[in-house]
């Protein structure tokens, strides 16, 4: 587990909370299963540049997925995408 003074993001599933730089990004209150596995993915392997698609839904729960993970996030932003070769980017946009 990150402490809140280290730089870079963190997915703390027992808050549901996305934190960057020790700023909480997005929380979630409700189940959304299919961004939650996109985030313990990069927590698992410690927030790479990229990861494999970890969702067997195919392109349309992705791309909703990555739709939902960009929206109604606080101050502290974090931008996913695809990047065209099936996998998943994350960029901190500040």
């Amino acid at each position: 587990m990150l402490a809140p003074e280290q730089v870079g993001p963190h997915w703390n599933k027992h808050r549901r909370e996305l934190t960057l730089d020790g700023e909480i990004v997005k929380r979630f209150r409700t189940a959304c299963p299919a961004q939650i596995a996109i985030l313990e993915a990069f927590e698992a392997l410690n927030w790479p540049e990229s990861i494999a698609d970890p969702l067997d839904g195919g392109a349309k729960e992705l791309h909703n997925a990555l739709y939902k993970l960009n929206g109604l996030q606080g101050p502290a932003i974090i931008r996913f995408e695809r990047n065209g070769i099936g996998r998943i980017i994350w960029t901190a946009v500040k």
